[in-house]
């Protein structure tokens, strides 16, 4: 049975049944019971996804700083991504955030940039009120 890792772009998912080494396989475990795509860690963990991909792809060990903004985005501590005991699942976004996260990931690159300056725009018109 041959294992085709995947290749890269849109829409890759590392495969599950593969024996990645023991860090990308957490990292596996922890997306796939979060129900996340590759592409949903990747913006969690504010990560290219070409980055992820290319762990996977190449069956390569994350470094401690890749690693920490993986954590980061699923929001555990690194004592918890090494450790056996259950993580607890904490709540870090609330439900507008979420639905804010899933709308933003539905969009294309253009719109993305479109509603990013547009986010922009409207936090310049709130600071100088801010100072009052």
């Amino acid at each position: 049975m041959s294992n085709d890792k995947g290749k890269a772009g849109k829409g890759y998912e590392p495969d599950p049944n593969f024996n990645y080494n023991d860090t990308l396989n957490r990292i596996n475990q922890l997306r796939i019971e979060r129900g996340w795509s590759v592409y949903r860690l990747a913006a969690m963990a504010d990560l290219p996804e070409s980055s992820l991909r290319n762990l996977f792809r190449r069956n390569n060990e994350p470094t401690i700083p890749t690693l920490r903004k993986i954590c980061n985005g699923f929001g555990i501590r690194l004592q918890e991504f090494f450790g056996d005991e259950p993580i607890e699942v904490r709540e870090v976004y609330s439900p507008d955030d979420k639905k804010l996260i899933d709308r933003f990931l539905s969009l294309d690159d253009s719109q993305k940039r479109r509603l990013l300056g547009y986010c922009d725009g409207l936090l310049k018109l709130k600071e100088p009120y801010e100072n009052q």
